[in-house]
């Protein structure tokens, strides 16, 4: 008897999740992947049990696929970690930042109101002498 719809689409499916990428998708495929083999394993149409070689492949598939997505899960996790050290130094280096910029704001606020002081007293002392 020839391969059943299920048996097709689990192995389909078999064959494209190693390559796939996405996190999410690759969970889903898992899923998908367990639940086709319990449909596959319930299938009336097939003989009562799978031969032992395709539930030992299926088995060593899904065990490595599992594997590829916790690798792939602990490489998300560490490239979070760095984005967060990269963020809070960032943060860091533009409080500096504005704490400088806040000092230097004052100061120059401080030498204009000075220096207007001046340049009044000067046009009065020219005026005075003109006069």
């Amino acid at each position: 008897m020839g391969m059943s719809k299920t048996e097709i689409n689990l192995r389909r499916l078999l064959s494209v999740a190693p390559n796939q990428q996405n996190q999410s998708k690759l969970i889903h495929y898992v899923a998908t992947l367990r639940e086709l083999l319990e449909q596959l394993s319930q299938e009336k149409t097939t003989p009562p049990c799978l031969p032992r070689k395709l539930q030992e492949d299926l088995a060593d598939e899904m065990v490595g696929l599992a594997r590829q997505l916790k690798e792939t899960n602990q490489a998300i996790s560490q490239s979070v970690q760095n984005t967060e050290k990269i963020l809070d130094s960032t943060e860091e280096a533009i409080e500096q930042s504005l704490a400088s910029t806040g000092h230097a704001t004052t100061r120059a606020t401080k030498i204009y109101s000075q220096s207007s002081k001046t340049s009044c007293f000067q046009w009065l002392l020219i005026f005075a002498m003109t006069c």
